[in-house]
């Protein structure tokens, strides 16, 4: 299971803490278009992605889905998909590095005794 990371985003002069599964949440929700599908997709109950996309939007304070079929972002929502895709791929980039740099590790000599 992933750690929950919280993020800060500044608006209107105030750092907020952004929980991360309710970002990916926010996220699953505009990506496939419904509640019922995210929540399927990320192995929770629709019950609990609404809840986590809300409380990131009272967090915000404003609506980040317009809650119609399909599901689509306000702008707001649209720039915080946009952060979420961000860290997921540095997520993605910095796990590749650190595996290959574990794979050399496993190969290389041992360091000379002193």
């Amino acid at each position: 299971m992933k750690a929950n990371y919280l993020f800060f985003i500044k608006l209107s002069f105030t750092y907020l803490m952004l929980d991360y599964s309710a970002l990916v949440a926010l996220a699953t929700v505009i990506r496939v278009g419904s509640f019922e599908r995210a929540a399927r997709a990320l192995h929770v109950t629709p019950s609990a992605v609404s809840q986590r996309v809300r409380l990131l939007e009272d967090r915000v304070g404003c609506a980040l889905v317009i809650r119609d079929q399909p599901c689509r972002a306000t702008e707001t929502g649209r720039r915080l998909c946009q952060h979420v895709d961000q860290v997921q791929l540095l997520e993605r980039t910095c796990t590749a590095a650190c595996q290959r740099w574990l794979r050399r590790m496993r190969h290389a000599p041992p360091f000379p005794s002193p």
